[in-house]
């Protein structure tokens, strides 16, 4: 393929799911791995996009109006004003760096221009981002990659089977994350031939390449376990005092990264606001990991950390726990499954017994080459 090829790579999360690690990796590596076929890649705007930069200022207005309104109003004033501001300069933190890995924050194409339009991955089939795959390009050849959502909620949903049905039959290739995907998409758009099974974009990257993108400067100097959390929405969702009873057990100290409704929840002298590449330097560097976050396990498994993946405490009607279940079947490592109702014995004993990696490696090797055919033959290289 020569070089100067477009491919468009759509994105629904990054700008406004900025603070997200896994998000901001999944752009990253598909993007790398479009390049490394030989073409010019650019984050796909559409025309309801708003700039970015505006929104972003116009944000951290609006929170101060919410704190000033606090201090008159609320008691927990003082809490809300650390929990802005926290939310902001760690958003600030990956702006900075998708600028330095990626390029410009606000970069805008001409999405007509290009000869390929890519969509994906994680939630992009939830029905807020219709506009992202209804408006693509006609006159560009139109693919999903790990495209992802719940799909037990979908499979509920007749409106979105309906939309999804009419939207996706312009699409030459459709990739899904989720193995249950496949046959649900297939009922659902039974003239789109290649619909399959591809791996996550993180996987498309290997150990040495996110090693080698993780910060140079040491994290944790001293046995450290480490965790990151997302969608813990009340106190019933974490156990401080289990975590600092297990770190206890392990001779470690314990650090915590915590997003989307997390931050709140987590004591201040275990908080960490770390940027992408830290958060990378984090994993490397810790000598356990605890996470209930899909992304956390896939991290978990690239870097070859002894870690365990906590279930989420999930929402009536919701299944967020099938994704990172059926990560660790495919990799052989249910046995890291837990939860916070476990007792401090059975996760001691769980994260204490070591993972045979040399196994674990070469699944995720094979997983991510028959991936990355996939993604050749879709393109059409």
């Amino acid at each position: 393929m020569p070089v100067g090829k477009k491919a468009f790579v759509s994105t629904v999360w990054v700008g406004y799911l900025l603070s997200n690690y896994g998000s901001f990796f999944q752009h990253y590596f598909l993007r790398r791995r479009l390049s490394d076929l030989g073409f010019v890649t650019c984050r796909w705007h559409n025309g309801t996009d708003v700039d970015e930069g505006m929104a972003y200022l116009k944000r951290i207005i609006k929170h101060i109006v919410l704190v000033s309104l606090g201090d008159a109003l609320r008691r927990d004033a003082v809490t809300q004003r650390k929990v802005l501001l926290q939310t902001d300069y760690l958003e600030w933190k990956f702006r900075r760096e998708f600028r330095r890995l990626i390029g410009p924050c606000n970069e805008r194409n001409d999405i007509f221009s290009g000869d390929i339009c890519i969509m994906g991955s994680d939630q992009v089939f939830s029905t807020d981002y219709y506009h992202w795959y209804e408006t693509a390009p006609n006159e560009c050849r139109r693919i999903v990659y790990a495209g992802s959502t719940d799909w037990k909620v979908k499979s509920a949903d007749s409106e979105w089977k309906a939309n999804a049905g009419r939207i996706l039959r312009s699409f030459s290739s459709i990739g899904v994350r989720e193995r249950a995907g496949v046959e649900f998409l297939k009922g659902i758009v039974p003239s789109v031939e290649n619909i399959a099974h591809v791996v996550d974009p993180v996987l498309l990257a290997s150990s040495d390449e996110l090693n080698g993108l993780a910060h140079k400067r040491k994290v944790f100097s001293r046995p450290t376990l480490f965790c990151y959390l997302v969608n813990i929405r009340s106190k019933e969702d974490i156990d401080i005092r289990k975590l600092e009873d297990l770190a206890r057990l392990l001779e470690c100290e314990l650090k915590i990264v915590g997003i989307q409704g997390a931050m709140e929840r987590i004591p201040r002298h275990y908080l960490m606001l770390l940027s992408p590449t830290e958060f990378l330097a984090a994993y490397r560097d810790a000598q356990y990991v605890i996470t209930n976050s899909f992304h956390g396990s896939v991290f978990a498994i690239q870097l070859n950390k002894q870690f365990l993946s906590f279930m989420q405490n999930d929402l009536p009607g919701e299944n967020q726990n099938a994704r990172p279940r059926e990560l660790l079947q495919t990799f052989g490592l249910t046995a890291r499954m837990a939860s916070f109702s476990s007792s401090i014995d059975e996760l001691f004993t769980k994260i204490s017994i070591p993972i045979d990696f040399s196994v674990v490696n070469k699944v995720v090797y094979d997983q991510r080459m028959k991936s990355l055919i996939w993604l050749k033959n879709a393109i059409g290289v």
